[in-house]
């Protein structure tokens, strides 16, 4: 099931509508949901309206920022940032929701395009704020290299940005 909803991932990216054909399809079979969704997150992190809806999402929830704080502003290459974001649904009935949260991470040669990374899937309820907590590790993987600089960390509801922050990125201790 892995392999198959890699392989719609993949397709989704460059053949969106079969990819949701595909999708549609299978969400009617028992036992198939799952990849059916997990084949969707590329789209999904995109904020496609189509794949939030198969994926059982209220895509024009009220969604707010309320608070976004990153609690330390200098962190070593090799070390993680952690931040902390408060959302509030504004209006409306109860609204399920995906947060992801974007970085910007910083190049040798300038700002990269932004890597997008799950945060939650929440079930919000109108004035009753959630509050997330995530550590983000920076450090050197076998696909990206870290460098020193500011590196900017988005907020996501539904493939909408509703905030920014950043962070100093200095060289290891």
């Amino acid at each position: 099931r892995r392999s198959v909803a890699n392989h719609l991932n993949d397709i989704a990216k460059d053949h969106r509508d079969v990819a949701l054909d595909l999708a549609r399809r299978w969400l009617t079979l028992e036992g198939a949901g799952w990849t059916a969704r997990h084949g969707m997150r590329a789209l999904i992190k995109r904020g496609d309206p189509q794949a939030l809806e198969l994926a059982g999402v209220t895509i024009d929830a009220d969604v707010r920022l309320l608070a976004l704080s990153i609690e330390r502003d200098r962190v070593p290459i090799g070390e993680s940032a952690a931040f902390v974001v408060t959302l509030e649904l504004a209006s409306g009935g109860p609204a399920e929701v995906v947060i992801d949260y974007r970085v910007h991470y910083a190049g040798a040669r300038g700002v990269k395009a932004p890597r997008v990374f799950k945060l939650a899937r929440r079930r919000l309820e109108p004035g009753r704020p959630v509050t997330i907590r995530r550590e983000h590790a920076f450090e050197h993987v076998s696909i990206r290299r870290i460098h020193p600089g500011r590196h900017a960390i988005d907020i996501q509801v539904n493939g909408r940005v509703l905030g920014s922050t950043a962070v100093e990125i200095t060289p290891p201790s």
